[in-house]
């Protein structure tokens, strides 16, 4: 069995810290562009009650004016005349702030632009008022989409009333309640929160700590209140009759949180049912009987928890027999009846795959900086590989026994459909 090392990929890992506390990790790849994230903990978590919205108003708002660059167009004219690129989200967990540049020497102009927009922004009155605009039009046209909806939805039955519950850009309510000292003191206090660079390419970290020595803030973690999931199933739907032809459902089971040792087998497992047109739900449900419109999985981990879940549309008519036919998958792997074969095609499809994705120093960024700053254990590529190779289909069998159980099951339906029509009695499963 090969054991992978960084230098497969011709990488060097590189860790160190700022004066202040940043800390850094630095993947150095000779000769190639340069990718650099500034990550914090701030994300929607840290929300306060009422001001739900408020990390990612944030994160808008510091690109809407700096004491130097009056407008966002003066940032976008610096980063893009020498041809690089700056993107911003913000997750439940974390604010992301990334520069792409060409150029070693293009890194005094990431120094200027990060300096701007973490220590001098604005926060003029009238940039709130149309930025309130702006992200309440998104809100209102989220509230028409039915994988808003049901994604909202299932989170909601599971996550009860924490911030998980909440949509990460808020309500339209709570973003009318934001004002200035708001939108200050996050930027403030919490957007420096265990600040972190994650970067990758031609550039070694002294010359990233010289550059960002006196640049970004930090705080030590401000702490925050544990979440987690409920375990007793729920079914709640969003009835919907208007302009909605057919049902989208997603299926929820309290699972892991990141860095989790069953986290990789659920990885996994999201794979095996329903990641593309390989997968066991797509090859018998979309593929072979034709009952929905589209399938898939996925395995979302959290610093404290984590949920695997199932979503698909189908007819309302179709509806029964999906969710009997996931029900029936899932029993079979939680049984112990998967095909040996099925699990090594996905186990190798899923390797080469990752080997294949992280191509750029972009990639390497974005795979790394969500654990770094949760963990700080410096797991990288190598190390993921490695887990990946070393799983067992007992490994995958035993996570989906003691977590995808019926009575831990939530189903969340948006169209015009009841909760009768999900058939939760007919699945064995109580609301």
């Amino acid at each position: 069995m090969h054991i992978f090392r960084l230098k497969d990929f011709g990488v060097e890992r590189q860790v160190g810290k700022l004066a202040n506390g940043v800390r850094l990790l630095n993947f150095k790849w000779e000769g190639f562009p340069i990718d650099i994230a500034f990550v914090s903990r701030s994300g929607a978590r840290f929300d306060p009650k009422g001001k739900e919205g408020l990390a990612h108003f944030t994160e808008h708002m510091v690109f809407e004016g700096t004491k130097r660059f009056k407008k966002a167009a003066e940032i976008d004219i610096q980063i893009e005349g020498a041809g690089g690129r700056t993107a911003s989200h913000t997750s439940y967990e974390e604010t992301y702030h990334r520069f792409s540049i060409a150029d070693i020497e293009d890194l005094i102009m990431v120094r200027e632009l990060a300096y701007e927009i973490f220590n001098r922004p604005l926060f003029l009155k009238d940039k709130i008022v149309k930025e309130k605009k702006t992200i309440s039009a998104e809100i209102s046209d989220d509230l028409q989409d039915p994988g808003f909806l049901v994604r909202e939805g299932l989170r909601g039955l599971m996550f009860g009333d924490s911030a998980f519950s909440v949509p990460i850009a808020g309500t339209l309510e709570s973003i009318q309640n934001l004002d200035r000292r708001d939108i200050s003191s996050f930027c403030k206090n919490n957007l420096p929160n265990e600040m972190l660079v994650v970067s990758c390419g031609g550039v070694d970290i002294k010359e990233l700590a010289d550059a960002f020595n006196d640049v970004i803030p930090f705080k030590p973690d401000i702490g925050y209140a544990p979440i987690k999931a409920a375990v007793a199933g729920k079914t709640g739907i969003t009835r919907k009759k208007e302009n909605i032809h057919s049902i989208n459902v997603r299926i929820g089971f309290p699972s892991v949180e990141e860095g989790n040792k069953d986290q990789p087998a659920f990885d996994l497992l999201a794979d095996i049912l329903g990641g593309g047109y390989t997968s066991l739900l797509m090859r018998k449900i979309r593929l072979e009987k034709g009952l929905v419109y589209h399938i898939g999985s996925g395995n979302i981990a959290f610093s404290d928890c984590g949920y695997f879940s199932i979503s698909f549309e189908a007819r309302k008519e179709n509806v029964r027999e999906v969710l009997g036919l996931i029900n029936e998958a899932v029993e079979r792997i939680r049984s112990g009846r998967m095909d040996e074969e099925v699990f090594l095609f996905m186990k190798t499809r899923e390797m080469k795959s990752a080997k294949r994705r992280y191509q750029t120093p972009l990639d390497w960024v974005n795979f790394h900086y969500y654990r770094e700053l949760l963990l700080n254990d410096h797991y990288d590529l190598a190390d993921y590989l490695n887990n990946l190779q070393s799983i067992t289909v007992d490994d995958v069998i035993s996570a989906a026994s003691k977590y995808l159980l019926p009575e831990r099951m939530f189903v969340y339906a948006v169209g015009d459909i009841t909760e009768k029509d999900l058939g939760r009695d007919f699945l064995g499963l109580h609301s």
